[in-house]
């Protein structure tokens, strides 16, 4: 009688299942998103705002740059995110 010793390895989705073995899949869903707008033209004045899927999460007092506007909104995003996150610990 001869003793086979076979083995077979379980893929999922490309991935060998074993332990540490990881899925990483980015929620499209969330869809992040910094939107400026031109609200004046003299003086030039610009409001910047932070959706999420559509949502207004964060917007910006005018400002007279384009980019600082833009810079405002994604530092505030981080800023509340920073809280938010560090109020679990």
């Amino acid at each position: 009688m001869t003793d086979f010793n076979v083995r077979t390895t379980v893929h999922i989705d490309g991935v060998e299942l074993r332990p540490g073995a990881t899925w990483r899949r980015p929620l499209r869903s969330l869809q992040l998103s910094t939107v400026v707008e031109c609200v004046s033209v003299r003086p030039e004045r610009f409001v910047a705002r932070v959706e999420l899927a559509g949502r207004r999460l964060i917007t910006t007092e005018p400002l007279p740059d384009k980019q600082q506007a833009e810079r405002q909104a994604e530092a505030a995003l981080m800023e509340r995110l920073a809280q938010l996150l560090s109020s679990h610990e």
